[in-house]
């Protein structure tokens, strides 16, 4: 009897381990399915990856330039609360005419191709001290998207009207710059920033509280115009013709064949208004372009030169 119960247990233990190793093989063949199903979820589902932060063009072109320039070549300009970055390339000639600051579109860096970064190095052998300055950066939200065009409009006068803050401030401080050399000085600009520093210079012609400090011998546009959205920009740039024909500030306008269509259409237009006041010291004139927004060297020197013998200089 006692034998008979012996077997019996092993019997039930017997059983109890086979059914124990089914269990456990069939939780690992569960195991293994959700780890496949799981794998394959993965490879076919994209995984969220948070955008990467790339630079903003200002940021580019500083590390442009102390890249590709050694670092006694770049020095910092201080203009109220910003730093800004400058070249200088001081006169080689025998000859010393003056001080030519250069200021590129407000996209664009100092050695950039379109900033007619060649200048750098023509205008010292003609007898030019260069300064050329990193202007200030684009306003991200410019022009505004609002739908509501009073909103827009308000939206980018404030916008503008704070860049222009900003610009007036790195003018006083370039100018005030350019005089610690001798001669005359003269702007070049390019672009939306050419129009806003000629606006600036314009304000501040009967100005008694900046009496000196934005004084200088003459401006250079190349392709000027003001950006906006497309309701105001006709009537924004009308309004700088105007204002650019009662300056007494001599002024040379350089445009190209192929440009800007708002460039085309107003430059005609200031070139009308300043006949028009007797502008006497203005001067526009189209040079022919292969590359687009890029000006040919030899004739854009050229037309500079014969530009200052006119004035006098």
């Amino acid at each position: 009897m006692m034998q008979k119960n012996k077997n019996s247990l092993k019997r039930i233990r017997k059983t109890s381990a086979v059914q124990y190793l089914k269990i456990h093989i069939v939780w690992l063949l569960l195991v293994l399915i959700q780890c496949v199903i799981f794998t394959s979820y993965a490879a076919t589902t994209p995984i969220p990856v948070a955008p990467a932060k790339h630079p903003t063009k200002s940021a580019q072109h500083k590390s442009d330039l102390n890249y590709f320039l050694p670092q006694d070549k770049v020095t910092s300009l201080l203009a109220g609360p910003d730093s800004y970055l400058m070249i200088v390339n001081k006169n080689t000639h025998a000859i010393n005419k003056g001080v030519m600051i250069l200021i590129p579109e407000w996209e664009q860096g100092v050695i950039h191709p379109k900033a007619s970064h060649f200048l750098q190095e023509k205008f010292p052998k003609n007898g030019w001290t260069t300064i050329a300055v990193l202007p200030p950066e684009k306003p991200t939200n410019f022009p505004s998207t609002e739908f509501d065009k009073i909103k827009q409009a308000n939206e980018n006068n404030l916008i503008m009207s704070q860049y222009t803050d900003k610009m007036s401030l790195l003018l006083q401080a370039v100018i005030k710059k350019a005089k610690t050399f001798p001669g005359n000085i003269f702007i070049l600009s390019q672009g939306n920033n050419a129009a806003i520093i000629a606006n600036i210079l314009a304000s501040k012609e009967n100005s008694t509280s900046d009496e000196g400090n934005f004084t200088i011998n003459g401006l250079i546009l190349l392709s000027g115009y003001l950006h906006s959205d497309h309701n105001s920009i006709d009537k924004i740039n009308t309004a700088f013709a105007q204002r650019l024909a009662l300056s007494e500030l001599p002024v040379l306008d350089l445009t190209l064949k192929h440009d800007h269509r708002v460039v085309k259409s107003k430059s005609d237009e200031r070139k009308l208004l300043a006949k028009r006041e007797r502008k006497v010291f203005y001067r526009h004139r189209i040079l022919n372009n292969s590359a687009a927004g890029i000006y040919p060297e030899k004739t854009l020197i050229s037309q500079i030169e014969r530009w200052l013998v006119s004035i006098g200089w």
